[in-house]
């Protein structure tokens, strides 16, 4: 599949937990799995993973993105101690939260939270940062929080 790669480079990519595909982003989705890395460090949780699932830009409201991600860590995921850490995090990283909800699933001995973001990106990044997304061809992710 040559239209894969760029510049001698794999922008898709396979391990255990399916295929996910490198883009460059320029929306602010790399400044939000910042913000909620940071968010789970100061939870002191061990992340093995935080990956992105989806992402949507609203076009009526500018700058609105609204992205589902999944965290994979050593402990369940408190929603509300997840929520007041990333309100503490948004302020500096110039995001204003609308909303942000969660699910946890234990499976394997492992711990998956799924987490919607829905937040307005004050100030998009300048630099085009590469971001792992979820690269889906027949599965949606739509039935996860409609």
């Amino acid at each position: 599949m040559d239209w894969l790669k760029k510049r001698d480079e794999e922008i898709l990519k396979s391990d255990e937990y399916g295929d996910w595909v490198d883009i460059r982003d320029s929306l602010g989705i790399s400044v939000v799995l910042k913000c909620v890395s940071d968010s789970l460090k100061g939870m002191k949780l061990k992340v093995e993973r935080i990956n992105v699932l989806s992402y949507t830009v609203d076009e009526k409201i500018k700058n609105n993105l609204v992205m589902k991600i999944v965290i994979i860590c050593n402990s369940t995921v408190n929603s509300n101690a997840l929520s007041s850490q990333f309100i503490a995090k948004a302020k500096k990283r110039r995001l204003e939260l609308i909303n942000l909800s969660s699910v946890n699933l234990k499976c394997c001995e492992k711990n998956f939270t799924f987490i919607k973001v829905d937040v307005i990106v004050r100030q998009p990044p300048k630099s085009r940062v590469r971001v792992e997304c979820w690269f889906h061809l027949r599965v949606s992710t739509s039935p996860i929080y409609q």
